[in-house]
């Protein structure tokens, strides 16, 4: 009864979130005050911390391709992919696995022009965002991921944003995971394995 009642106040928030802009317009306008973004574009690989292989425990896990914005991922076969009204931010979906309290909200930029968003001066640090190079998948573009932590009635909530861009369909991509870790000694923001998966998996569709 009291994961039921911490999955259903955890869905709440998420719900919240989504509302009143949805979460690219709320993430973009909080890291517009407070986020340290670097321009990671000249980063190599050996910068990243998610795996850019699969993990062999994703035996079973089911895919999603989205042939119009040409991307594609897998997903555990307890979760659940929602199409969303496409909207002027093109939050097209989200996938929600509940028994994880892990949500994905992917959201859609056309005509980006090869540009991920790299703003905010280094002088405004936060100790609660951390901003690093990643890998999505088997893909070698330039991404970066930033963590912001919100507060909650539930405690301290990070939310990781990702981005990554699609040259050949000159679209962009903007990731929102909800479910990580967050330890308050340390401010660090750990991500699950099964997020670390899903990342891994991700990739571009012809």
């Amino acid at each position: 009864m009291k994961n039921l009642s911490r999955r259903a106040c955890f869905l709440s928030i998420v719900v919240v979130l989504l509302i009143g802009g949805g979460a690219y317009l709320y993430i973009h306008n909080t890291y517009a005050n407070q986020a340290v973004v670097k321009d990671l574009a000249t980063q190599t690989a050996s910068t990243t911390r998610v795996a850019a292989t699969e993990n062999s425990n994703m035996t079973g896990w089911k895919t999603y391709t989205n042939t119009t914005y040409g991307f594609s991922f897998k997903y555990p076969p307890d979760a659940s992919v929602s199409r969303l009204s496409e909207g002027p931010w093109h939050r097209i979906l989200v996938m929600s696995l509940p028994q994880k309290e892990l949500y994905v909200v992917i959201n859609i930029i056309t005509n980006s022009n090869g540009q991920c968003r790299t703003s905010s001066p280094d002088s405004v640090p936060d100790p609660s965002v951390a901003a690093h190079a990643i890998t999505l998948g088997h893909l070698t573009y330039s991404a970066w991921n930033a963590s912001t932590v919100y507060s909650t009635p539930r405690g301290p909530q990070p939310v990781e944003a990702y981005c990554v861009v699609n040259e050949k369909k000159n679209v962009m991509y903007d990731l929102s995971v909800y479910g990580a870790e967050f330890s308050p000694a340390t401010s660090d923001v750990n991500i699950s394995e099964v997020e670390r998966q899903f990342l891994s998996s991700f990739t571009f569709a012809n």
